[in-house]
């Protein structure tokens, strides 16, 4: 099988980058990586009609392409893929006198139609940890400071190994990490969270808080009418790790202090 980089054929409209900075940067590598790991898929070559980039100093966030690939037996596979790398998903659930409540989101998304509620989320950049980007996303997305707390990778924790998520394997790349963190927090902070407003708005992020109890959270996606399916999983995890191990939630709470 034929393991070497394939031929990169960019559109007209790509002026940002240029065929080696794409080849190189740390999307197009994990994903070629995994097609290569994989040894299911042979990769001819790629079009790209579209590189995105931001932040500063300015970086590939986003690719999308047109590849030409088969499988093992020479059948022609589809190929038309976004490039975003992995992500997080942080599930923000904060204990108030022994009851737990969740930290969401609602925020308008264009691809899908309207408002859609999620916890907060967002890309893992070259470098950072899922903590890392936990943290920021957290802190970006509900605009406000919340209390310190445990930072748990949902998946590594109830089925004993890391398993990041295929979110949507027919036109993307992204495989989620579900995270969850912990804290104890103080009533008044229900008040001070409910309808804070955060998100980047250089990236065209606008996000609402809604603080919702944990119990009543399957409800509240209801009601809504478009609920991350990312969301949904950490909701289901999440509640999967607190009947596993809430005599160590406990012993965490016990520790854990707003400050």
């Amino acid at each position: 099988m034929n393991l070497s980089l394939p031929t990169i054929i960019l559109g007209d409209g790509v002026q940002n980058a240029n065929e080696e900075e794409i080849r190189q940067s740390y999307l197009f590598q994990q994903w070629w990586k995994r097609i290569a790991n994989s040894g299911e898929i042979f990769l001819k070559s790629v079009h790209i009609p579209a590189v995105y980039k931001w932040g500063e100093p300015k970086e590939i966030k986003m690719i999308q392409l047109e590849a030409e690939a088969y499988d093992l037996e020479g059948r022609k596979l589809g190929g038309i893929t976004t490039l975003r790398g992995d992500t997080v998903v942080v599930l923000t659930v904060l204990n108030i006198r022994g009851r737990d409540y969740v930290v969401l989101v609602l925020q308008l998304r264009v691809p899908g139609g309207g408002c859609t509620l999620s916890g907060p989320s967002g890309m893992i950049d070259q470098g950072q940890s899922k903590k890392d980007a936990s943290v920021r996303e957290q802190k970006e997305e509900t605009g406000t400071k919340l209390p310190p707390g445990k930072l748990v990778d949902l998946a590594e924790a109830v089925h004993g190994h890391q398993l990041p998520y295929v979110v949507s394997s027919g036109t993307s790349d992204e495989r989620a990490s579900m995270m969850v963190t912990i804290s104890n927090a103080p009533r008044r902070l229900l008040k001070d969270l409910e309808g804070q407003v955060g998100g980047l708005l250089e990236e065209g992020e606008r996000t609402r808080v809604m603080v919702v109890p944990f119990k009543k959270a399957f409800g509240e996606l209801e009601s809504t009418g478009s609920a991350s399916a990312k969301l949904v999983l950490s909701l289901h995890l999440y509640g999967k790790y607190r009947r596993k191990f809430s005599a160590r939630i406990r012993r965490w709470l016990t520790v854990l202090n707003w400050r």
